[in-house]
């Protein structure tokens, strides 16, 4: 499992960074993208990944300070721990689009990652609920057939007669196809919430700093 994580986590990164050097490219050029291959895609692509270990790093550091405040805040009043604790936490669906798309330290985009997301608190609230709720759907209907054959192969395991279907090279291989069908439903899920949080980061730009995202993405690091 700790391999697992480690897979998964790489697995997000270059998820993240893809789309999000997609979504640039398609604001920054007149023919969106349509000729774009890896090639041209490779330097932003590197920039993205860099940032976001650099933000992995710094959320790290930071998820160690908020542990360390909740569980004193804890022993004071449980009831309201839960509140701030969420109210700290949805702002920071903008950290990604924020960080990967300007041109500033982790910092300051941690510092306008509030500024953001306190100002359009609700915006941001609800599209992760509907995109979270669509990517839920998506990801269960694909690791459905995983879950059904794992239930499957447990239930057998228990009796003698049924033995031999659980540990055949078949039946594994079969548990391990619906497996990769399940990790790119998981994959393909987070698109929702990565481009719904773009589009929620260029309206609070527009909203709070009167800047259009399509129109001049370049000069968001003058902010």
């Amino acid at each position: 499992y700790g391999l697992y994580m480690i897979v998964f986590m790489i697995g997000s990164i270059l998820l993240t960074s893809m789309i999000y050097a997609l979504i640039r490219t398609y604001n920054e050029r007149e023919e969106r993208l349509e000729g774009i291959t890896l090639g041209i895609l490779k330097p932003l692509l590197f920039r993205n990944i860099k940032r976001l270990l650099v933000m992995t790093l710094f959320s790290i550091l930071v998820m160690l300070f908020v542990g360390l405040v909740v569980g004193l805040l804890a022993f004071l009043s449980l009831f309201l721990t839960i509140p701030l604790l969420i109210a700290f936490v949805v702002p920071l669906a903008l950290w990604a689009p924020i960080y990967l798309f300007e041109d500033i330290t982790v910092m300051e985009s941690f510092k306008k990652t509030f500024r953001l997301g306190f100002a359009t608190w609700g915006g941001v609230f609800l599209i992760s609920l509907i995109m979270g709720f669509i990517a839920n759907i998506l990801q269960g209907v694909t690791m459905m057939p995983w879950y059904i054959a794992t239930l499957v192969k447990y239930f057998f395991s228990l009796s003698d007669v049924g033995s031999e279907t659980t540990v055949s090279a078949g039946y594994s291989f079969i548990l391990y196809l619906l497996g990769i069908v399940q990790a790119f439903g998981a994959y393909l899920s987070m698109i929702f919430t990565f481009v719904g949080m773009a589009y929620q980061y260029g309206h609070a730009s527009e909203v709070v700093d009167s800047v259009t995202v399509e129109s001049d993405i370049d000069n968001f690091d003058k902010l």
